[in-house]
């Protein structure tokens, strides 16, 4: 969660906008705030060294769905 300088949460529309703004002054590619938390997501696992998905999938029989 995000807040103002007084306390208060971000309105999420006022996240989006002020995000927006910084994509464009950096001059990259444009993508949602929320994508970043796929981005982080996956540069986690590649520093992990599972990028294998037969690392990270549950295995048949695991007892993961009973």
């Amino acid at each position: 969660m995000f807040t103002t300088a007084t306390g208060r949460h971000v309105e999420p529309r006022n996240l989006d906008t002020a995000f927006g703004r910084l994509i464009v002054r950096a001059g990259v590619r444009s993508i949602r705030f929320h994508d970043l938390r796929h981005t982080c997501a996956t540069l986690q696992q590649e520093a992990a060294g599972h990028m294998d998905a037969a690392l990270t999938e549950p295995e048949a029989g695991d007892g993961a769905d009973e």
